[in-house]
């Protein structure tokens, strides 16, 4: 077994140490949203393009 496949668990951890906690206790926590935020989709039917 080569070294590198022997410390990859060891790097991966060492990542994940880095980043910190992640997720959030739903549904007691909740989720922050920024102004950045483009998940919600939003239809503007004055914009239309298309047949009909």
């Amino acid at each position: 077994m080569s070294l590198k496949k022997l410390f990859k668990p060891f790097k991966l951890i060492s990542i994940a140490r880095r980043s910190g906690v992640v997720t959030v206790l739903y549904p007691y926590q909740k989720p922050l949203i920024t102004t950045e935020f483009r998940g919600k989709i939003s239809i503007d039917r004055t914009n239309r393009m298309g047949g009909g």
